[in-house]
């Protein structure tokens, strides 16, 4: 189940900015794909990308035992969990 959960919300996150970039890019004269491509190789891309995340997602997720020890690295990898401000260990024992 916590490799489901993952596949889910790396698929979501992907395609939520490719999407709306796809959408509303020709509007201002942008190219989406490379717009998505370039904010990903900002040095912190991970950090922002993440906000949207930390707040309620990822602490439900491990509270339901989605995200664990196991599976943190890869969410991190795709910018969902970032920063030493998110302790898996202990959201997990709350």
């Amino acid at each position: 189940m916590e490799d489901f959960a993952f596949s889910v919300l790396e698929t979501l996150n992907a395609n939520q900015q490719l999407d709306m970039l796809r959408l509303l890019g020709p509007k201002y004269g942008l190219d989406g794909d490379s717009v998505v491509q370039m904010v990903h190789s900002l040095p912190n891309w991970a950090a922002v990308n993440s906000e949207i995340y930390m707040h309620t997602v990822v602490p439900n997720l491990t509270r339901l035992g989605l995200i664990t020890e196991r599976t943190e690295a890869r969410y991190r990898e795709i910018g969902v969990v970032f920063g030493e401000k998110y302790d898996i260990a202990v959201a997990q024992a709350h």
